[in-house]
């Protein structure tokens, strides 16, 4: 019999409905208990959004077929990815203590819900972790010396799980960058490059507004001195990049449909 998780998940489609199908039936398989969904509005001056939107919701009718308490959150207008992700996570997070995160395009092998589930609960009182992830982008696989998962400073969001406990210290607006840039020694702390923070510094200060979310969120960990979890193996991949992407618009991107790999459990 297949896996069946037990942590509540949230799922974010928008308009890829062909994508979106393939996240859910991975979904599907691990039949959550509680299933929160949360849609952006499509943009009204984009011919044909509102019609890819709405097929694209309409596979949640078709497909949420096992026994779950399924919770939508609508915007009431567009809100653009980075709000929208933002104010769903914190959605979810007014009625759970953890959750497990896919957005539309982050296909996740079914090891990785066992994985979270493992790993939620036996983190849930640590603060030195902030989020564990379901990618990694090493060929041959993340470098854990024989162990299933390590930790890292850089956690990645394709297929991800997080607490309560560490997104409500989510600074969406990082009022906290100025300060910490005028010290400098945050970024001293996590590199010993100086192009890598001549990197980080540029993009915190690109991002302050409206930006994008997951930088902002690895300054929330990075300021508070917190870990992410990183699997040995990949267990999630983004397959949305190419036409309709927002952001990974490079088909050949070495990040793109980065293959599965089962995680041995426990």
């Amino acid at each position: 019999m297949s896996y069946t998780t037990t942590s509540a998940v949230l799922i974010v489609p928008f308009h890829r409905a062909a994508i979106f199908e393939r996240v859910l039936r991975a979904v599907r398989e691990v039949r959550p208990p509680r299933l929160y969904v949360a849609v952006d509005a499509p943009r009204p001056e984009v011919p044909g959004q509102a019609e890819k939107c709405a097929v694209t919701r309409a596979l949640l009718t078709r497909l949420v077929d096992w026994p779950c308490a399924v919770f939508t959150h609508e915007a009431p207008h567009n809100l653009g990815g980075s709000v929208r992700m933002h104010t769903a996570i914190s959605w979810v997070f007014q009625h759970e203590e953890r959750a497990i995160i896919i957005e539309e395009d982050c296909l996740a092998h079914p090891t990785f819900f066992r994985f979270c589930d493992e790993l939620l609960e036996r983190y849930a009182a640590d603060d030195r972790v902030a989020m564990i992830s379901g990618d990694q982008f090493v060929p041959g696989g993340w470098p854990c010396g024989g162990a299933s998962y390590a930790f890292a400073r850089l956690g990645q969001i394709w297929g991800w799980a997080t607490w309560r406990r560490a997104w409500q210290h989510f600074d969406y607006e990082m009022k906290l960058w100025p300060e910490e840039r005028r010290r400098g020694d945050l970024l001293r702390r996590m590199f010993r490059r100086r192009r890598d923070r001549v990197y980080w510094r540029k993009n915190f200060d690109d991002i302050r507004d409206p930006g994008c979310w997951d930088y902002k969120w690895c300054f929330t960990r990075w300021r508070r001195n917190q870990v992410a979890i990183v699997p040995g193996v990949n267990l999630c991949a983004n397959i949305g990049f190419g036409a309709g992407a927002t952001h990974t618009t490079q088909l050949n991107h070495p990040a793109a449909d980065v293959p599965l790999v089962p995680m041995t459990c426990p």
